[in-house]
């Protein structure tokens, strides 16, 4: 598959800047919360599980260092699946609309940041343009939730969408897909 592909070039590229010595001398018991940032492949959230982290933030930084790295969205349920379930994993980027989040929350994040349409938002009419962007973004992820008959973000699972990387689905759910 693709996604293997590229996750593969990721590792290669991200294994020698990642090794369990950068997280040597952290003693994170004297802290309450530390989460690690940025992660988007699963060697680098297992090591950040190992050295004690509270959290995991899949991240690419907005791609402002890479812009060849996976996007977020990508290596989420990858990074999700590498925690298994042992420390909460956040969404850290390319969410701009309310059906990015519900996306996120499908693939098992524990929650999204929202960062570029607040700053925008933020920028161009201040408190109350802050207030206007989260307001559309609820709107919308709320439109999507009932749209896929959940009530409740809880109820939102895997089995919601579809991805590149259920390329193993009939051919009737890949037209539904193009439909879209």
């Amino acid at each position: 598959m693709a996604g293997d592909k590229q996750t593969s070039r990721t590792d290669s590229l991200c294994h020698h800047f990642l090794h369990s010595k950068n997280f040597e001398g952290l003693d994170l018991g004297k802290m309450d919360k530390v989460m690690n940032n940025g992660s988007i492949i699963k060697l680098e959230a297992r090591l950040a599980i190992q050295a004690g982290a509270a959290g995991i933030t899949v991240s690419n930084h907005g791609a402002r260092q890479l812009d060849y790295v996976p996007a977020t969205i990508s290596a989420l349920e990858e990074v999700v699946k590498a925690a298994q379930g042992r420390v909460p994993v956040f969404l850290d980027g390319g969410a701009r609309r309310g059906t990015d989040v519900f996306k996120a929350l499908a693939l098992g994040a524990s929650g999204v940041f929202i960062g570029r349409p607040v700053a925008f938002a933020l920028a161009a009419e201040g408190e109350a343009g802050v207030r206007k962007v989260l307001q559309i973004l609820r709107d919308e992820f709320e439109l999507t939730m009932a749209s896929s008959g959940c009530t409740s973000p809880r109820e939102i699972t895997r089995s919601h969408i579809v991805t590149e990387a259920d390329s193993h689905l009939p051919a009737c759910l890949e037209v539904m897909m193009l439909l879209r």
